[in-house]
């Protein structure tokens, strides 16, 4: 079975308050189950550790609504 993080899965794993990750564009999800988005745990780690104002990338940078293979 695939496991897939709902948005309460994935504020506890960046370790934000549920309410904060509203502020945040996610990367598009992995899943869609009903109206509920899911995504991976590498997904969110990926996206986690290259997001803007993690200070990996420059602000502007990234681009995740493109395709894993086109950023």
């Amino acid at each position: 079975m695939i496991r897939y993080l709902g948005k309460t899965e994935v504020a506890e794993r960046i370790g934000v308050k549920r309410d904060t990750l509203n502020r945040y564009k996610l990367p598009p999800a992995d899943a869609m189950i009903g109206k509920t988005r899911g995504w991976l745990e590498k997904t969110i780690d990926d996206w986690n550790e290259r997001r803007p104002g993690s200070g990996q990338l420059p602000r502007g940078e990234e681009r995740w609504d493109l395709p894993p293979e086109y950023r």
